[in-house]
């Protein structure tokens, strides 16, 4: 047998080992402790579920990217993709009352198809933490802040949160409702989201010409502060409906409350931010990082989600793609292994034995 054929694995599967598992386990386990230290408490989800119970709440995007699979009852299955998604299943056949809010941690595989141009390598470690049964913007800041304390317990220092809603999508493109705009609407949030501004002018002409293009592509395409959004709404202000400007005024809030915190430097107000999910509802985040392509981590609101699974609560959380972030400088520097090996030489095993307790218990790396 050809000997490349036995290295590969899989695609959206992945193999390491040694000093770069000993790296990986570090980090999951500094966040875990991180995340207990703010009162999260672990969860673990399936491997593989039913697909039919997942399959309404993913976009056509999504739904290509899971792997599907028969079981031994022909029932059709798919691998855990999206560990919220799982997670909201678990946790909402145990939801009630009397324990809310809740809140979650977990660190676990999700394994999805991904292009033959992706680093698949980078993409399938999810290290994330959610707040169950708690809604309003205190809430919503504990998420960011504790997003931000995990960034900073990784080294990331130059990473940049980027803040926006959900709501604000659906405010804006009301107009678009009912079942024969339902493409059109579709093809305006993809152009938000790859920020295409030309393809988003010409929906907005072509299809609903009474809605404000220029307003609308100035409010998407903003990126700045609380101060530089609270500039752009003072001048559309009564070109505005009145949820539209009461969502923009929650995230000029949020921003307010960070520059307080003293957090804000590493936060922007983006308005294309509008949820790599269709379950988000409100806000929603990502966290980019100079050198990597895609965003590290992404996070928000998702108040409708539980209710498919027979209780309904507001949630709010986030993921980080951990082996992104796994390979940068200044994260690998702080959870290298500490020291070096010591390999004892003594004749005497029992001598060995006794000297290596002593120097483990020191904190030292011995080898008998």
């Amino acid at each position: 047998m050809d000997r490349r054929k036995l290295l590969q694995i899989p695609k959206g599967t992945e193999s390491f080992q040694l000093e770069e598992a000993y790296l990986h386990r570090k980090i999951e386990n500094s966040l875990l402790e991180l995340f207990n230290l703010w009162g999260y408490l672990p969860i673990e989800t399936p491997v593989f579920d039913f697909y039919d119970i997942y399959s309404r709440m993913m976009n056509t995007g999504t739904r290509e990217k899971v792997y599907r699979l028969i079981d031994r009852n022909g029932d059709l299955l798919m691998l855990r993709s999206d560990i919220t998604l799982f997670m909201a299943k678990q946790i909402g056949l145990i939801l009630s009352d009397d324990i809310l809010p809740l809140r979650v941690c977990y660190a676990d595989t999700i394994l999805r198809y991904q292009s033959n141009e992706d680093i698949s390598h980078n993409e399938f470690f999810q290290v994330g933490a959610e707040l169950i049964g708690k809604n309003g913007i205190e809430a919503d800041l504990e998420i960011i802040l504790l997003l931000v304390s995990s960034l900073k317990l990784l080294g990331i220092s130059e990473s940049q949160i980027h803040i926006g809603s959900r709501n604000l999508f659906g405010f804006c493109f009301s107009g678009f409702a009912g079942e024969e705009n339902d493409s059109v609407r579709k093809e305006a949030l993809q152009a938000i989201r790859v920020r295409d501004w030309v393809e988003l002018k010409y929906l907005l002409e072509k299809y609903k010409p009474e809605l404000f293009c220029r307003n609308l592509i100035d409010l998407f395409s903003f990126i700045g502060t609380g101060s530089e959004l609270q500039d752009l709404l003072d001048g559309m202000n009564s070109n505005l409906k009145k949820e539209t400007k009461e969502e923009i005024e929650y995230l000029i809030k949020i921003y307010a409350y960070l520059e307080k915190l003293d957090t804000a430097e590493q936060v922007k107000i983006d308005l294309s931010e509008i949820g790599g999910q269709d379950y988000y509802t409100g806000l929603s985040f990502q966290v980019y990082l100079k050198g990597v392509d895609t965003s590290i981590a992404s996070g928000g609101r998702y108040n409708n989600l539980f209710s498919s699974f027979g209780y309904s609560a507001p949630a709010a959380g986030f993921s980080i793609m951990l082996r992104k972030v796994e390979q940068i400088a200044e994260t690998v520097k702080r959870f290298k292994p500490a020291g070096s090996i010591t390999f004892l030489k003594d004749e005497d095993f029992l001598v060995r034995c006794r000297k290596a307790d002593t120097m483990r218990a020191s904190g030292r790396i011995v080898c008998l």
